[in-house]
């Protein structure tokens, strides 16, 4: 899988070479040119990062955003969920697997 992207870093290197080519004209397009910049950035890396919700053994949902959520039947996917209701991101979601029986003590 790709590494996330730097944001900060991203917009600090490309920032300039864009204001040389626009050197003052069609400022509009220069500002929506850099926002849709920075938003593709950020949904690129929320897909590289998704929220990972992984069931625990009473049927919680355990978040990697460091939630906790219920649901009284089925799975977030089974409910239509895509997306954390906490962070934003889009979720994946890592069901509980029952031991084959044996526990370790």
């Amino acid at each position: 899988m790709s590494e996330k992207i730097d944001l900060d870093h991203f917009m600090r290197a490309t920032l300039p070479k864009i204001k040389k080519f626009y050197e003052g004209r069609y400022y509009p397009l220069y500002t929506t040119l850099i926002v849709a910049l920075e938003q593709s950035v950020r949904e690129r890396n929320e897909i590289i990062n998704p929220c990972v919700w992984e069931e625990d053994c009473d049927g919680n949902w355990e978040t990697s955003c460091d939630q906790t959520f219920c649901l009284d039947h089925g799975c977030p996917s089974e409910n239509g969920m895509k997306y954390c209701c906490y962070c934003g991101k889009p979720l994946v979601e890592k069901r509980y697997a029952e031991e084959d029986g044996s526990k370790e003590e």
